[in-house]
């Protein structure tokens, strides 16, 4: 990946991240507590949203392993998170009582944390192959799902309809 289509990655990840705010900020402060649909069965959208502070956690991992600069943990943090569900229930478990104000700032500090690492990364680390999803993926590849993922879930807060 050359720098002309990092930094336009890097322009898409940060208004990608206010996208999802912008959604984030649509829903009412009653609503946190209803429960909505989602892919990991039914989740309350307070949930939802740690899910999301939580998400670009596992991509800082999969990019450090991809570089070929883990740090310590990071094979166990990134074996762990092959168990999609059970990785996913334990970060929204982690957040449980967190308000909304919380989940935001950590989703933005971990967003802020990605695009550093990206920034970091020399032409050779970017050229390699990530650990996305049990499978090596071209971090051009790999940019737009993660920022679709979110921008997806971000969508379902504030248009979900109540579950019955």
């Amino acid at each position: 990946m050359d720098s002309a289509t990092l930094e336009r990655f890097m322009y898409d990840l940060e208004a990608s991240q206010g996208r999802v705010v912008t959604c984030i900020q649509r829903v009412p402060p009653d609503a946190w507590d209803d429960v909505i649909h989602t892919g990991d069965g039914a989740w309350t959208r307070g949930q939802l949203l740690s899910h999301m502070a939580a998400n670009d956690l596992r991509q800082l991992v999969r990019i450090r392993i991809g570089a070929g600069i883990p740090e310590p943990g990071d094979d166990l943090e990134h074996a762990a998170e092959l168990e999609v569900h059970d990785w996913n229930r334990a970060r929204v478990a982690e957040r449980e009582g967190s308000d909304v104000e919380t989940l935001v700032a950590e989703m933005q500090r971990n967003r802020a944390a990605l695009i550093a690492l990206l920034r970091s990364l020399t032409p050779g680390q970017r050229g390699r192959m990530m650990p996305f999803r049990g499978e090596p993926t071209p971090l051009a590849e790999m940019l737009p799902v993660l920022m679709g993922h979110l921008e997806s879930h971000a969508r379902e807060l504030a248009e979900a309809p109540v579950a019955q």
